[in-house]
């Protein structure tokens, strides 16, 4: 996966100009949340998107760019548009690549085009403040995470096990974990069968999620 992310106002208006920078992703989507890192008390909410858009929900052009608009309002007969709200603090742009020789993320464009007058800048001490706040929001997410994993800890009670599948937040696929204990003469073996879907992969990560 390709992501980026974009800092939101929930009661701003937004439009995005997305075009085709040579062989499309094989999947992608469009979804708010309502914080960065699980910052402000938000952990449980990393995964539950507030709204957004998947490619089977995006009507495009003939040259394959499409434009999508970001308000607090409903569609109200307008294509590809996400209905934010007042918790909306970032979108994040996922673009998912099968053939990294081919497929290139998308050319994106913002334009906050409505809303509220922007607040003034921020002092340097209060973007530090900020940053720290979101560094141990971070690290204790991770933490969070390698003690109890996506779907919980009772998901990561077997070693070298993978547990059942569970459905990604927003509906735009499924992931399986496993924690893995081997011996210095062990090796793990693992099959995979993709079952007829279009994209599967396989990742390992330190504990730290790299």
């Amino acid at each position: 996966n390709v992501y980026r992310i974009v800092p939101i106002d929930g009661q701003g208006q937004y439009e995005l100009t997305v075009r085709p920078n040579g062989t499309a992703p094989l999947q992608y989507s469009f979804f708010l949340y309502d914080s960065l890192a699980g910052e402000d008390g938000k952990f449980a909410s990393l995964d539950k998107p507030i709204a957004g858009l998947r490619n089977s929900d995006i009507q495009a052009n003939a040259d394959g760019s499409f434009t999508i608009t970001i308000d607090n309002a409903a569609a109200q007969g307008r294509r590809n548009h996400i209905q934010s709200n007042a918790d909306a603090r970032a979108l994040l742009i996922r673009n998912t690549l099968s053939d990294w020789n081919k497929q290139s993320p998308f050319a994106v464009s913002v334009k906050r085009v409505g809303g509220p007058a922007p607040e003034a800048a921020p002092s340097e001490a209060q973007l530090a403040s900020r940053a720290v706040e979101l560094l141990k929001a971070g690290t204790q997410t991770v933490l969070t995470l390698a003690e109890n994993g996506v779907a919980g800890a009772d998901q990561l009670a077997a070693k070298n096990t993978i547990a059942p599948p569970f459905a990604r937040g927003g509906g735009w696929g499924f992931a399986a974990q496993g924690l893995f204990q081997l011996a210095q003469d062990e090796a793990l073996v693992v099959t995979l069968d993709p079952l007829g879907a279009r994209y599967l992969g396989f990742d390992l990560t330190t504990p730290w999620l790299v």
